[in-house]
């Protein structure tokens, strides 16, 4: 007999643990010694620091590891495996082709105390099931005919905002931006008196979630040390904001097929076992991956773009041209179709992929790219070596818009380029963010001149690739 989901107990994520998340038991050294596995496994190498522990910028010390000794290597963290999948293929293999034989790491653990089991943390057949209710609110015709105005008409909403305004902060401005963006569409929400209470929240988790990732550690989440009471406060008000957004609308519903009103559809499905946490989670999962990640992408893209003249006259004229025809018909493909806009994102996805880092656990012994992975090992799957391999891409570290060709990118390896991840778990809002940073770059170039005064903020990796930085910048009006 089905449970009724109106029993389920409503309550924050980080008051429980998911049913995902324990795991299979870790592959150790001593028993790859006991199984005499060790002269079977990826070479091993000593790392200079711990890789649970936040020091540094950890993807460029994954980039280290790939330059100094390879592609795929094992090394030993608290006596656990954990090897590299920094080749193309080895990527390619334990997304895809071999996906069913692995699993979310533990490090998205962290994530699920504040996000709880939504589609970014899910594991099979549950993701696809969500997966499948979520689809249709995000396919590229709905995209067309219900957000790209929404799209439109916020980013020029703030470019009048920025008319009173000579100097402004870039990452506060795009998170900002792409939070009212986010929660209209998808959520019918106008968010926009909440978007610093959402962001300061969403940092404060991200932040603290990650510095405080290490297993060892999870024993003081209920304690009143700062770092963990902030974590857990935060998580909190970030569940009881959503919860209350979902309430409003099942009490006040509308017409409409944006994301919100299709999952609370579904939960009010007498055959659904969606429940009210769970449309929570959801919705928490989509702030975090739905706006979060876009601004950081738009950040990093709005420094390099004034970093290079010759591209920052190209993106000006380019925006010049097609915000002309605003009141054309086929505005929406000119948008789409923005030759020198896609260039640059598609290189800052490159350069900064947003979601650097996807951890992955080893259900069953795998070859991989021609090397084992045994069961219980932890997977380190990474973009950012990946994208910054200087045998994938010539001269990595420059960028490079130019380099984003047809021919170039029909000849990359597979497995070479995933800002959005790859397979059934490759970011379903992919083109919704691709056509809202389009839509936000050419109505920002084509109508200011954008000065920033730091060209490089320079890249911090939490849960997402991020500024290290503020990016202030100067802003002035184009004369039309």
């Amino acid at each position: 007999m089905k449970m009724s989901k109106k029993n389920l107990v409503n309550i924050p994520p980080f008051f429980y643990f998911p049913k995902n998340m324990f795991y299979l038991k870790p592959m150790t050294l001593k028993t790859l010694k006991k199984r005499n596995l060790l002269e079977k496994i990826p070479k091993i190498i000593k790392l200079k620091a711990n890789y649970h522990i936040n020091q540094g910028n950890r993807a460029k010390n994954l980039l280290k590891i790939l330059k100094k000794h390879g592609e795929i290597v094992s090394f030993f963290v608290n006596k656990e495996l954990y090897i590299t999948a920094f080749s193309p293929e080895a990527a390619y293999q334990v997304s895809v082709a071999q996906k069913d034989n692995f699993s979310k790491g533990r490090g998205w653990n962290r994530i699920r105390k504040f996000g709880g089991e939504g589609m970014l943390t899910l594991e099979e057949p549950t993701h696809s099931e969500r997966r499948n209710i979520a689809q249709p609110s995000l396919n590229y015709k709905k995209i067309q005919k219900d957000y790209f105005d929404i799209m439109c008409d916020k980013s020029e909403n703030k470019m009048i905002d920025w008319q009173r305004n000579k100097k402004i902060e870039v990452h506060t401005e795009m998170v900002h931006l792409t939070l009212e963006i986010v929660c209209q569409s998808l959520f019918g929400i106008d968010f926009k008196e909440k978007t610093s209470f959402v962001k300061k929240h969403m940092d404060i988790c991200v932040t603290n979630g990650e510095r405080t990732v290490s297993p060892l550690l999870h024993r003081f989440d209920h304690t009143n040390l700062p770092i963990f009471k902030q974590f857990r406060e935060s998580s909190i008000e970030l569940y009881n904001f959503v919860q209350k957004t979902i309430d409003e609308r099942i009490k006040n519903p509308i017409e409409s097929n944006d994301l919100l009103s299709v999952f609370i559809k579904s939960y009010q499905d007498p055959e659904s076992n969606l429940s009210l946490s769970d449309i929570n989670n959801e919705i928490l999962t989509m702030l975090l991956a739905g706006f979060e990640t876009t601004a950081n992408a738009l950040s990093f893209a709005i420094c390099n773009i004034n970093d290079n003249p010759k591209y920052l006259d190209l993106l000006k004229e380019e925006a010049k041209e097609i915000l002309s025809k605003r009141n054309d018909d086929n505005f929406i493909e000119l948008v789409s179709n923005a030759k020198i806009c896609s260039s640059i994102i598609k290189e800052t996805l490159r350069i900064y992929p947003p979601l650097w880092i996807q951890p992955r656990f080893c259900k069953k012994d795998s070859i991989i790219d021609g090397y084992f992975f045994p069961q219980g090992s932890n997977i380190v799957l990474s973009s950012y070596p990946i994208h910054n391999n200087p045998k994938i891409y010539e001269s990595p570290e420059k960028f490079m818009p130019e380099r984003w060709t047809k021919d170039f990118e029909t000849n990359l390896p597979r497995g070479s380029y995933f800002p959005f991840g790859m397979g059934s778990r490759k970011c379903i809002g992919d083109m919704f963010a691709m056509l809202e940073m389009k839509v936000i770059l050419l109505n920002i170039f084509g109508n200011f001149d954008l000065n920033t005064k730091k060209k490089n903020p320079g890249g911090q990796s939490h849960v997402s690739y991020r500024p290290l930085k503020k990016i202030k910048a100067t802003i002035k009006p184009i004369d039309l």
